[in-house]
């Protein structure tokens, strides 16, 4: 994308043609193999990883997968500024400087269609009301809605220093935020996840971070999950987790290789949930 479409995107996100849209919405329609069945457990998951983009929902949607992940957010970085924030609108982006990503309508439109399951990634605790009212008035069912959001600073989380850092990134939900999501939908797993970054091998989730994960699961209540990154995991980590709610797995493709035995010996330490291992 040339500089001057990328600031045009930034500052104001174009739809998408109503072609295209209603083009994606008919394929969406039409895949009946792989639609996600509530009542059906998260071990069974196959997730379409990003689904931001129009490529990338299209290719979800053409794959086996039975859950389709999204990032949303809606104020981040510049967007925050004064006069900028009126073009601020929920949009599929992981980065802040992702701007050719669907809208949060556009996303759920697809996703309703489909029947399959759908997990938003909150990359921002901001709008988080307005987000909401949108899930429910695409009267998607709550078996069909995963929430995931980064709750603690787990290994290798950066420190976030200073105010307006902190402003421009507004990363991790309080137990506030978490308690209304639960409130407007009482049968959606909500996924309690922590910040993480690049660890020298052996590092593991330590006893302080499993405390306030199981904390926050019990404050909040209902469907739990725990999505754990791949290389900071233990038998001992999925034990002290299990009683609070499912225990699924992701990794960094940079910071973890998967090997076909791996599925495997996570399922053996007792993984319940959804193991998402990407090579790349």
């Amino acid at each position: 994308m040339n500089p001057i479409a990328w600031v045009r995107n930034f500052v104001s996100h174009r739809p998408l043609p109503a072609e295209q849209r209603g083009r994606l919405i008919e394929e969406a329609a039409a895949d009946q193999a792989d639609r996600w069945v509530p009542g059906t457990p998260l071990c069974q998951t196959r997730n379409a990883h990003y689904t931001n983009t129009p490529a990338e929902i299209e290719q979800g949607l053409k794959s086996d997968a039975n859950w389709l992940e999204g990032d949303v957010a809606r104020e981040w970085g510049l967007r925050k500024l004064p006069l900028i924030g009126r073009f601020q609108q929920p949009i599929m982006a992981h980065d802040p400087c992702d701007v050719n990503g669907l809208s949060l309508d556009e996303w759920l439109a697809i996703g309703v269609a489909s029947g399959k399951g759908l997990k938003l990634d909150f990359k921002s605790s901001s709008g988080l009301a307005e987000i909401l009212d949108k899930v429910q008035a695409c009267g998607l069912p709550d078996e069909r809605v995963m929430f995931n959001s980064d709750v603690i600073a787990g290994p290798g989380s950066p420190p976030i220093k200073g105010p307006l850092v902190r402003f421009l990134q507004d990363r991790g939900f309080d137990l506030a935020q978490l308690q209304e999501i639960r409130a407007r939908f009482p049968n959606a797993v909500l996924s309690l996840g922590c910040l993480t970054g690049k660890q020298p091998p052996g590092i593991r989730y330590g006893p302080r971070e499993l405390e306030k994960l199981k904390d926050f699961a019990v404050r909040v209540g209902g469907p739990i999950n725990f999505p754990l990154r791949a290389e900071f995991v233990d038998d001992c980590v999925v034990s002290a987790l299990k009683p609070y709610g499912t225990v699924s797995i992701w990794n960094d493709p940079e910071t973890f290789k998967p090997t076909p035995e791996d599925v495997l010996r996570f399922r053996s330490m007792g993984v319940d949930g959804v193991i998402d291992l990407r090579s790349s």
